[in-house]
């Protein structure tokens, strides 16, 4: 069975499915690109099994790489050893044929090698010797020690033995963590003290769980092991790596040699392969959790045709304040000096009242970073009893990188007449108003989001991130006269250098159709083919209608031939009516059976027709705005020491791990809804109930004020609780979800229809979005059977030790 026919095993779907994206990647198609334009090639894959097949095809290329390495310094192997080397499947497969001829310290193996007695031992290894001849030749105690170590490095590297043993550890194995010893003697941290006399089935041992562990390890705070009976694993190497039929001395002899083979050579081995195994798990996990809630926070709602008062909080050296326009430009900016040392809280609040009122502000922006709480509760103060005031609203925003965006070279470009301060309260203001635009900028590193994201390899969390970027930034889609160099760079096949071309050739009344795109230096025909479709050029000096749209330059042919069989015109689809009209058209034309009829009258594929018809009849806003916007509070603010267990309270999920998720409900430190307390069912994900930007009602189950902890409860949590908060409508915290499409589950629909403030139109426009299904494809959740199968194949379940 070849790599395509397991992957697609694998991954629930069709080998020629698999081969198609293979070609298509080989050419160097971006996962974009196949998703969105060569569908009909690939059979409609989504943007996950795409991102798995190409995923599998690096693994691939890269065994092959190694393959060839491994034949040349194999070269004296015999002719079935190579054939094994060649018809390897996996990496482990390959080092331990190659193990034999790798060069090893010297040892104990070496010694005996240097004594003359290697011949000897590959006899009794291969086809035994008589006991008497047995006898003789290891009459010399040292000589027996000598046969007995080379005996137990051919056991070592029996490649049996080695599979027997990666499976016996993956299966039967605990991870063990005790203190680490110290002298003298010291009380340890809090989280290495939950973890001391921690044995676990490795098996089972989540994800997160291993990256914590990892790192107290790192800090020698911890000591961890691996463990497993030896008597089990004695047995079990016996019985996969041993030749038979045993007998006699050399029977005896090689039980000896296995027993010393799995203390000084194998278990070891096991234990470094389990904990490796172990991380890599846990950081493909973390990487994919980081993925799908940065995911979830680029594709929030952005905050349009509003003027943010964004600020950066700060104690010693005052909090800054920007006031962006609704194009995101820096109108005023200033320095309060509202939180100690300096506490000149009238004046600062005198400040913000002038700002706010003088800029026609609708939001006040307030960084969550130090200081952030504090700074919120001042400007609660000076909206509060404001009556011209009453309307503008408050919401915490994460600043996780903008003090590295701030004092970059691209920043100080952008606005140079600004300094590191005001850079980072723009920043800020900026997430709010468009959060994609803003945190493109950044690297997706720093956003914040993930799980243990540090404690993982960095180059391979960033390029797993740079591919949700660009996922992201493609289902949007590029005013190619308007976008910043930073998110046109994230096109798919484009990259800084071509985007900063892009912009320096802009025409001084803008581009007037893609193809103009060719003539800019290092845009190629490949660039071109993959970019296009995801660039726009919109306005009244647009010469292609088209171009304004999804589709691809390659199929206007075909869109021409859709709209002159519907007898619409391509210059009037700029008009809100003659869109509606289209999509009219479209749909008596393609439903039932009539697409692919339509399709075979037009002689092109029908998901080609499918997505050409799908590409003209979208209403062409921004696909955020099927969603909902940010959390935004009033002038009433409320702290922990306010609440009480069972009270039903509404807020935002903020982030989710696989132990649960993070909500803000209002309070200087979000709450933490464990997976346990996230459904009265089962949950095996999170992120099957719950992801960024959701909101939800959530009870109140645990309150620690001295380490300000607050654990919720999403179980039976309903607004007609007798003890949810009542908030009046105009302080009211509009809960927003940022999602394209909700979740079509129970308590989904009761969420987002539990919104204090507007509940009905709300509930009824999140109907209205799932009914329309216009979210796009990177943004869809995968169908329940995709989930589970992905969760539980490219996941693995217990340790797949591969």
């Amino acid at each position: 069975m070849g790599w395509e026919a397991r992957c697609a095993s694998l991954l629930g779907v069709r080998p020629p499915q698999v081969e198609a994206t293979a070609r298509l990647l080989r050419d160097d198609a971006t996962i974009p690109f196949i998703v969105r334009y060569r569908a009909h090639l690939t059979g409609g894959l989504s943007q996950p099994l795409v991102a798995a097949v190409a995923a599998e095809l690096r693994k691939q290329q890269a065994l092959a790489l190694r393959k060839q390495t491994l034949l040349r310094l194999c070269a004296a192997a015999d002719e079935s050893h190579l054939r094994a080397i060649r018809e390897a499947d996996c990496p482990h497969a390959l080092e331990d044929l190659y193990a034999p001829f790798k060069p090893c310290r010297e040892g104990k193996e070496e010694a005996a090698a240097r004594r003359g007695l290697s011949p000897l031992a590959r006899r009794v290894w291969r086809e035994g010797v008589a006991d008497e001849e047995l006898h003789e030749a290891l009459a010399d105690e040292g000589a027996a020690e000598g046969v007995r170590h080379l005996l137990a490095r051919y056991v070592s590297l029996h490649v049996g033995g080695r599979e027997a043993m990666r499976q016996l550890f993956a299966s039967e194995a605990t991870l063990r963590c005790a203190a680490p010893p110290a002298n003298p003697p010291a009380a340890p941290p809090a989280a290495a003290a939950e973890l001391e006399g921690l044995s676990a089935p490795v098996r089972s041992l989540p994800s997160h769980r291993v990256l914590k562990i990892n790192r107290l390890e790192r800090r020698k705070q911890l000591r961890v092991s691996v463990a497993l009976p030896a008597a089990r694993g004695v047995r079990v190497l016996c019985e996969s790596a041993l030749p038979s039929p045993r007998e006699g001395r050399r029977a005896a002899l090689l039980e000896e040699a296995v027993a010393d083979a799995y203390k000084r050579l194998v278990q070891p081995a096991m234990a470094r392969y389990v904990r490796s195994q172990l991380t890599h798990r846990a950081e493909a996990e973390a990487r994919r959790t980081f993925g799908r809630n940065l995911e979830r926070l680029l594709l929030q709602r952005p905050l349009r045709s509003c003027r943010v008062l964004g600020v950066d909080p700060g104690f010693r050296s005052g909090s800054k304040l920007a006031l962006i326009d609704e194009a995101g430009g820096v109108l005023r900016h200033a320095v309060v000096w509202a939180l100690p040392p300096h506490s000149r809280r009238a004046e600062a609040i005198a400040t913000l009242r002038a700002l706010v009122r003088e800029g026609r502000v609708g939001v006040v922006a307030i960084g969550t970073g130090t200081g952030g709480r504090e700074m919120m509760e001042v400007v609660a103060e000076a909206l509060r009893g404001q009556a011209d005031l009453s309307e503008v609203k408050l919401c915490a925003v994460s600043e996780a990188g903008a003090s590295v965006l701030s004092v970059s070279a691209a920043a100080a470009k952008a606005d140079p007449h600004l300094d590191v301060g005001t850079l980072g309260a723009a920043s800020i203001a900026r997430r709010l108003q468009d959060p994609l635009a803003e945190l493109v900028r950044l690297d997706p590193r720093s956003i914040g989001v993930g799980m243990y994201q540090h404690d993982v390899d960095g180059k391979a969390l960033a390029a797993e991130l740079q591919l949700v970027v660009q996922a992201c930034v493609c289902a949007v889609g590029v005013d190619v006269n308007t976008a910043s160099a930073a998110l046109i760079g994230h096109v798919a096949g484009l990259n800084a250098a071509r985007a900063a071309a892009i912009v320096a050739a802009r025409p001084a009344g803008g581009y007037t159709s893609r193809s103009q795109l060719l003539a800019v230096r290092g845009i190629g025909a490949k660039s071109f083919e993959q970019a296009a479709g995801f660039l726009r050029v919109c306005g009244g000096g647009a010469t292609e209608p088209l171009d304004a749209t999804a589709v691809h330059p390659e199929s206007y042919g075909v869109a021409r031939a859709l709209l002159a069989r519907l007898s619409l015109d391509p210059a009037g689809l700029a008009s809100p009516r003659e869109r509606r009209q289209l999509r009219q058209a479209v749909a008596r034309a393609t439903e039932g059976r009539r697409l692919e009829a339509l399709a075979e009258e037009l002689g092109v594929a029908a998901r080609t027709l499918q997505q050409v018809s799908a590409a003209l009849a979208t209403d062409w806003r921004d696909p955020r705005e099927a969603g909902e916007g940010p959390l935004l509070l009033g002038s009433e603010l409320r702290d922990i020491d306010q609440l009480q267990v069972g009270q039903t309270l509404h807020g935002v999920v903020r982030n989710v791990t696989p132990f649960g998720g993070f909500v803000d409900v209002g309070l200087k430190d979000d709450g933490l809804v464990h997976i346990s307390e996230l459904s009265a069912e089962r949950v095996e994900d999170p992120h099957d109930v719950i992801e960024i930007g959701q909101a939800v009602i959530v009870r109140v189950v645990s309150i620690d004020v001295g380490r300000r902890r607050l654990g919720l409860s999403m179980k039976a949590a309903s607004p007609s609780d007798t003890n949810t908060v009542a908030v009046p409508r105009d302080e009211a915290m509009e809960l927003q979800v940022s999602l394209p499409v909700p979740k079509q589950t129970a308590s989904r629909r009761t969420n987002v229809a539990a919104t204090v403030g507007g509940s009905e139109r709300n509930a009824k426009r999140a109907r209205n979005n799932h009914d329309r299904d216009i979210a796009p494809p990177v943004a869809k959740r995968l169908r329940q059977h995709e989930m589970s199968k992905l969760a539980r194949d490219l996941r693995g379940a217990p340790i797949q030790l591969d």
